[in-house]
């Protein structure tokens, strides 16, 4: 039985993040592969034993429903690129309004990947299993 959990509680990419928006503008802070980052490295360090339970201590872009910076993240990669779009779409201003929109779902994406996970750019909604999806609801 793993009773002692470890949490992060700062946002470990936060330096990548803004690099990335520096360097790429907003199509580099919202590319898939920044929401992908994470670093296996508490396990090595810390070594920890018995009931330490240090998964949730990997620092990662958290879109964990329980993530002290999770929603942190769901702004950046998800509500502020939809509000964006919405907002755009309301004023006619379509083409600025589907920039926005295909930063979380892309339905003209040629990725090399199988089934649907491609189109989506948002990866919490790229990786979530179709059953979990269902017990969410």
């Amino acid at each position: 039985m793993k009773n002692i959990k470890f949490y992060n509680h700062y946002h470990p990419y936060a330096e990548e993040m803004i690099e990335a928006l520096q360097n790429s503008s907003i199509e580099g802070l919202l590319d898939i592969e920044i929401q992908r980052k994470q670093d296996e490295t508490f396990e090595t360090r810390y070594t920890p034993k018995g009931n330490v339970n240090y998964a949730e201590a990997e620092p990662n872009i958290d879109l964990s429903i329980s993530g002290a910076y999770s929603m942190y993240n769901w702004e950046i990669f998800f509500h502020i690129p939809l509000s964006i779009a919405i907002q755009l779409s309301k004023n006619q201003r379509f083409a600025e309004a589907q920039r926005w929109f295909h930063f979380i779902f892309d339905p003209s994406s040629n990725e090399n990947l199988e089934g649907v996970e491609r189109f989506w750019k948002f990866r919490h909604f790229r990786e979530i299993e179709k059953v979990k999806l269902i017990d969410e609801m």
